[in-house]
């Protein structure tokens, strides 16, 4: 009998208790994989959104979740480097690219014709132990608390891309930041204020628009969308100018009162629909502002290198909201779908 290990798996997708933690199959690293002993791991919209069954991964059952990974090594497959000792910390960076194809030649590997994400193409970070490319792992050094760096890679990696890549977020521009209290939201509001822009916020709740005020945001500059008109109140705090960019993630109905909120030559950048990949417009917004709507997905590995240095320089510091232990992975999805709690819940893994 082969070596074991314990993780949250389902075998069908649908609600919370489709998550079930038991012993399966470890793996083993194979020609340049490294194995990893998970620590903690953060739970991300699109984990609920693939256990539910509105985005297809491709992974063969039991599924793994789990993109958000920190652990530290435990041994190597033959043909690796070995630059990280046995032993240390390191954080994993979540997209799998091949390497040979047109995207990846030109340096955009989060566009890769044959990309995956680790917890969906590729089995994740909701277990004992997971396997990547030793391309894959980045040393965390010393970094004092290993959940709270959970909380970090996907949530800081996605949102520089988004506003330093793709919509190039210049110091003295405002910046509209949809969902100020999920993990996403948190990482934009910190690179925003590292850049030196200004920024309006949004979010569904007054306790959620106080803790991004702790955060450096202006008071007089926060949305609850649930009471107040997105569009108009822009239009107020900007003298009627509208934001150079929108931070963008959540789709649904107020994606039109985003899109219209956008100044004149301004971008609204997007990676993802948490409300619903359903959105409605004006189109006349667009063309007649030349309003750039711009796609964002992921971060590469030397985005996240970049990154992850001023992680360990102190410059970002990930919120987490609650951990929950492994065996209690059904709790913690339930426990985020209820849209509860401000910045990322976390998976702690062994001891």
């Amino acid at each position: 009998m082969g070596t074991t290990m314990r993780a949250a798996v389902f075998e069908e997708t649908g609600g919370p208790e489709k998550l079930v933690y038991r012993e399966i199959d470890r793996p083993e690293p194979g020609r340049g994989e490294v194995l990893v002993r998970v620590r903690a791991c953060g739970i991300n919209g699109f984990d609920l959104l693939a256990r539910g069954g509105r985005y297809k991964t491709g992974q063969a059952k039991p599924h793994i979740l789990g993109g958000d990974v920190v652990g530290s090594v435990d041994s190597y497959g033959p043909g690796c480097e070995e630059k990280v000792g046995v032993g240390e910390n390191v954080a994993l960076h979540w997209v799998i690219s091949c390497g040979r194809c047109e995207q990846c030649l030109r340096g955009f590997e989060t566009t890769c014709l044959r990309y995956g994400y680790l917890g969906a193409k590729y089995p994740g970070g909701y277990a004992e132990y997971v396997v990547v490319p030793e391309r894959n792992i980045f040393p965390l050094g010393d970094y004092p608390d290993l959940n709270v760096a959970a909380a970090f890679p996907m949530a800081f990696g996605t949102a520089w891309h988004m506003l330093v890549e793709r919509a190039a977020l210049r110091p003295g521009e405002t910046v509209l930041v949809q969902a100020v209290g999920s993990g996403i939201g948190v990482a934009a509001i910190q690179i925003a204020n590292l850049i030196g822009a200004h920024v309006i916020g949004t979010a569904g709740s007054d306790w959620k628009l106080e803790k991004a005020v702790g955060m450096g945001v202006d008071p007089s500059k926060l949305i609850n969308y649930n009471e107040r008109d997105i569009y108009d109140e822009v239009m107020k705090m900007t003298n009627k100018r509208g934001v150079d960019v929108v931070f963008e993630h959540i789709g649904g109905e107020n994606f039109g009162k985003v899109v219209q909120s956008v100044t004149r030559n301004g971008r609204l950048v997007t990676c993802g629909g948490t409300a619903s990949y359903d959105v409605s417009m004006n189109i006349a917004h667009v063309f007649h502002k030349q309003v750039s709507i711009i796609g964002s997905n992921s971060a590469t590995r030397w985005e996240f290198e970049q990154i992850s240095r001023l992680l360990l320089e102190g410059k970002f510091e990930p919120v987490v909201d609650r951990v929950f232990p492994l065996q209690e992975a059904a709790a913690a999805h339930e426990y985020l779908d209820g849209r509860s709690g401000f910045g990322k819940v976390i998976l702690s893994v062994g001891d």
